[in-house]
């Protein structure tokens, strides 16, 4: 039986595809069909059924799932999410410009479903 056709991200630091990690410190370096170094493009390579993907959570719409176009598995075996903060200096006043996109980070990241690329 033919494995199926997976789908890998690059790491533009080191020119290696990024293997996939699983929950208790699992990880698995796939044999990629389709490479990419852009994520969005990822998203689309799984919506047009070339294979299965590793996607972080924030590029997965709701919509997508819904419908069917994309269907989460081995969800039990999904690897605990990464931390991620978001800094800024305080020494100096921050513009409301800044403030607003900080604000909107801070928010999005909280509850990664929510946030959208504009």
């Amino acid at each position: 039986m033919a494995e199926p056709a997976v789908e890998t991200l690059i790491d533009r630091n080191s020119g290696r595809p990024w293997p996939w990690h699983f929950r208790a410190s699992k990880s698995f370096m796939p044999t990629p069909a389709f490479v990419t170094d852009d994520p969005e493009a990822e998203v689309a390579a799984a919506l047009a059924g070339l294979g299965y993907a590793q996607l972080a959570n924030y590029l997965v719409r709701d919509e997508h799932l819904q419908a069917g176009r994309l269907v989460e598995v081995l969800a039990s075996d999904a690897p605990a999410p990464w931390p991620v903060s978001v800094c800024r200096s305080s020494r100096s006043p921050m513009p409301p410009r800044v403030k607003l996109v900080f604000d909107r980070m801070a928010e999005a990241l909280g509850t990664a479903r929510e946030f959208e690329a504009s």
